[in-house]
């Protein structure tokens, strides 16, 4: 059987999804708004291509328009944002509307 750990994973943000993952392990925050024609796009390219992305890449799906609390801690000011966050639950990096090929390298920065 297929190591959950191993499977690339794009979930809608939780807060016990979050808080699990914070300081456990490196995961990335898609701040997407349903409005939004560059996060549609965005969604629909990593769901296209979740195999190139590292195993065990956990990507969560935040709602822009309602997360205003995690907005504000990460500085987010504009949909279409990824913040890739490290094993220490500090965000590494902020990615305006990136490329899969930005996120998978900072992802791969971090684990």
């Amino acid at each position: 059987h297929e190591d959950k750990q191993e499977t690339v994973q794009y979930i809608p943000y939780t807060q016990e999804m979050y808080d699990t993952l914070l300081t456990s392990e490196p995961f990335a925050l898609f701040f997407h708004a349903e409005w939004c024609p560059t996060c549609r796009g965005m969604e629909e390219a990593i769901l296209d291509e979740m195999d190139t992305f590292p195993k065990g890449t956990k990507i969560l799906k935040v709602n822009y328009d309602t997360e205003t609390e995690l907005k504000a801690t990460y500085g987010i000011t504009t949909q279409s944002i990824v913040v890739i966050v490290d094993a220490e639950g500090n965000a590494a990096e902020t990615l305006a509307a990136p490329s899969n090929a930005d996120i998978i390298a900072a992802l791969e920065a971090v684990m």
